[in-house]
């Protein structure tokens, strides 16, 4: 009887041991398979292994996640994160104003369960039906500045000593160029090519994932030699300073706040009031379109038409840059009006 007894309290000890190794794996793989740990090797995965992203893309998908997500469910093993403390994390940036964002963080947390279920991390996707949470937010046009407002925008970018003078170059170049606030961000000195005045932006970095060449004005010239000394010995035009790369998302942006424009223009609005003038003033539609980058959906006519309308557009900028230093200036500019043919 005591022998058996023996035996029982050994295998109980034994089931016991056996069953704390157990426990003590699955936190052990818990914590291995934290949110944050998840969301880094599905990143990795989709930026390296199936090279989904360029690298600007996959630096901000990080940069928000990093933000936004990560404080709250980064440290949480991903098996326990339920629907509503996604959604909880997700309100939290909607509440801000920030509708657009929570959205994108939305498909990126959807993206990671996906990621985690097929691995078989988790049991089933927690954020599938969180998108019916969202709100819908209202489609807003950037502020841009109207015909009679532009001489009095150039002067005070011009004369202001509050804007640094790389800011305040790379301010005057997008509206010269009609560039995206990126396109000029993390423009390179390599790119441009002086003898034939071209600035040859590569496809990665345009939105519509489509090489895009840029005639360069007089003007624009003048302005790059200008910002030589200051940046000439960087990769990128306008960069943070003493560091080689490229200035904040942001700081163009907050340079318009200081001058006075806060609520009344965004940098991508520079595009809207191009768009404007050069309509008003007669140039066809399709070479100010071709111009702005925007996206023919025709792959071939817009292959053509990159080609056929350069010299339109070089002579069209070259008018637009004429234009803003005339308004600049004070003189009176009547805009051409040109035949629709």
């Amino acid at each position: 009887m005591g022998q058996f007894c023996i035996a029982a309290d050994t295998r109980h000890r034994e089931s016991e041991s056996l069953r704390r190794e157990q426990e003590r794996q699955r936190l052990l793989r818990e914590q291995t398979n934290s949110f944050e740990v998840v969301a880094r090797d599905w990143h990795r995965n989709r930026r390296e292994v199936m090279a989904k992203w360029t690298e600007l893309h996959a630096d901000r998908i990080m940069r928000t996640l990093e933000n936004d997500v990560f404080p709250v469910l980064g440290a949480v093993p991903i098996v326990e994160v339920s629907a509503p403390m996604v959604l909880d994390v997700i309100n939290a940036v909607v509440s801000r104003g920030s509708v657009e964002t929570a959205k994108k963080i939305n498909q990126w947390v959807n993206a990671i369960f996906r990621y985690a279920v097929t691995r078989k991390l988790v049991p089933h996707n927690e954020a599938a039906n969180i998108r019916d949470e969202l709100p819908t937010a209202a489609r807003r046009h950037n502020p841009h500045l109207t015909a009679a407002e532009i001489p009095a925008f150039i002067r005070a970018v011009e004369e202001s000593d509050q804007t640094g003078e790389v800011v305040r170059i790379a301010i005057l170049f997008t509206l010269h160029t009609l560039a995206r606030t990126g396109e000029t961000r993390f423009a390179k000195w390599a790119e441009f090519d002086f003898d034939a005045a071209l600035w040859s932006i590569p496809a990665e970095r345009m939105k519509m994932k489509q090489p895009h060449v840029v005639p360069l004005s007089d003007q624009v010239l003048a302005l790059l030699k200008a910002l030589r000394p200051f940046t000439g010995h960087y990769d990128y035009l306008f960069v943070t300073r003493g560091f080689n790369r490229p200035v904040s998302e942001n700081g163009m942006l907050y340079a318009l706040y200081r001058l006075g424009y806060r609520g009344r223009l965004t940098i991508h609005g520079l595009r809207g009031t191009g768009s404007t003038v050069l309509n008003e003033a007669g140039f066809r539609a399709e070479v100010i379109e071709t111009a702005l980058a925007h996206k023919d959906r025709n792959a071939i006519r817009a292959a053509y038409n990159h080609a056929d309308y350069l010299e339109e557009r070089r002579a069209m900028l070259q008018w637009w840059s004429d234009y803003l230093t005339s308004t600049g200036q004070g003189a009176d500019v009547v805009p051409i009006r040109r035949g629709s043919g």
